[in-house]
């Protein structure tokens, strides 16, 4: 999808979504956003410079991402948190667990920190995978966080879990977020929504609800009050 007449400022701290139909530019957009690919010069901005004038490892520095399907590495649950803070002393990975909602399922794992997880993570279910991934970003301490269809994929058991552990990592961040499901966003500050590459309204969710035609059916379908 191309994106056209995009124009948005989102504040230091601010919690902003989009939502929309398959199709509509999303996930385009979050990906000029982390710089995945790279965007025409003089369109994004951070802090007044240009996402093209930052040295792209600086400019990772300043971003997490967390995807509906998390990229997670063969190899134990502390290599995973090592990958975003080699650093990390075996606290720091707990509070990062214990935030995530994560802890109480690591401990109940046979070897704890070194519980090898397998490729990509299989031998988790989707949401433990989507928490420990939750916990690297949290590690990785970066002042914006990137969130694509984070609880898509999951049941109403995880989504819960990811949800609240979502809310406690993101405190004081700037997020960003793609959702498909509205009851992650409901309380967020402003929510765009996309269609065929343009913002067809923004608002909150209440607003949007007042305004929105397509924003209500979304709800409605997803039977939302």
């Amino acid at each position: 999808s191309i994106l056209k007449n995009l124009s948005l400022e989102i504040k230091k701290g601010q919690k902003i979504a989009f939502v929309g139909p398959s199709g509509s530019g999303k996930t385009t957009l979050l990906q000029l956003i982390a710089r995945i690919y790279d965007v025409d010069k003089e369109a994004i901005y951070v802090d007044g410079i240009c996402i093209n004038d930052i040295f792209i490892q600086d400019y990772k520095d300043l971003i997490a991402i967390v995807t509906q399907e998390p990229i997670l590495f063969f190899g134990t649950i502390e290599e995973n948190l090592l990958v975003a803070q080699p650093n990390a002393t075996q606290e720091e990975m707990i509070e990062a667990l214990i935030l995530s909602d994560s802890l109480d399922f690591v401990r109940s794992l046979p070897q704890f920190l070194q519980t090898p997880i397998g490729e990509r993570g299989v031998l988790l279910s989707g949401g433990q995978q989507q928490r420990i991934a939750l916990a690297r970003a949290y590690l990785k301490n970066t002042p914006i966080l990137i969130l694509d269809e984070v609880t898509a994929a999951l049941d109403g058991v995880s989504d819960q879990a990811v949800r609240k552990a979502l809310h406690q990592i993101s405190e004081g961040k700037t997020v960003i977020s793609v959702a498909h499901r509205i009851s992650s966003i409901i309380d967020y500050e402003q929510i765009y929504f996309l269609e065929n590459g343009e913002i067809t309204g923004k608002g909150t969710h209440e607003e949007l609800m007042k305004t929105h035609l397509l924003y209500q059916q979304m709800v409605f379908s997803q039977q939302i009050s």
